[in-house]
């Protein structure tokens, strides 16, 4: 069950990003920002000097990779997970994470600065109340941008009974239309 990377935690939701482009990005660099999978097509289009599409989600990878710092860059990723049980979204900050579970009101935080290894949810404790409320915050808007809301969230995180592919156990075969 390692195919796929499918919970909001850090070992998860991370994943390295190697570049090689001598002519464009000097070697050895490193990049801290929030960037994600639906940066690929506007970068490349980008690189290839092609329009990027206003409707295409994402942005272009190509100021990090030069080294530059945008002020306008992401604050915040939004993640959504409903194939498969544990169900869950949220956003991730530079250093927080929420996380929220379909049908209750439970939510996750985390303090990357202080627990980068994300062990104890602090989202019981009242210091966090203001970061939570800015984050929740944070997370509507980011919502509101993709055009996804917590209804069309919880309609789609239905209880999932089926097993994860490779457990061992045999699968019913759907059956044939005649």
């Amino acid at each position: 069950n390692m195919h796929d990377k499918r919970l909001m935690l850090e070992t998860s939701l991370k994943m390295p990003l190697i570049v090689r482009y001598p002519s464009a990005i000097k070697p050895g660099s490193v990049n801290e920002k929030l960037v994600m999978n639906i940066d690929f097509g506007p970068t490349m289009l980008d690189f290839a000097r092609v329009k990027i599409p206003k409707v295409m989600q994402g942005a272009s990878l190509r100021p990090l990779l030069r080294g530059e710092r945008p002020k306008e860059w992401r604050k915040a990723i939004f993640y959504a997970y409903y194939g498969r049980a544990p169900m869950h979204w949220g956003i991730r900050t530079q250093t927080q994470k929420l996380i929220h579970f379909p049908h209750t009101d439970e939510i996750e935080f985390y303090d990357l600065t202080k627990d980068p290894l994300e062990t104890t949810s602090v989202a019981g404790q009242s210091d966090y109340r203001q970061n939570i409320a800015e984050h929740t915050s944070i997370m509507k808007q980011l919502m509101k941008e993709v055009g996804i809301t917590r209804e069309y969230l919880l309609k789609n995180m239905q209880n999932n009974n089926e097993r994860p592919p490779l457990s061992g156990v045999k699968r019913k075969q759907p059956k044939k239309k005649k």
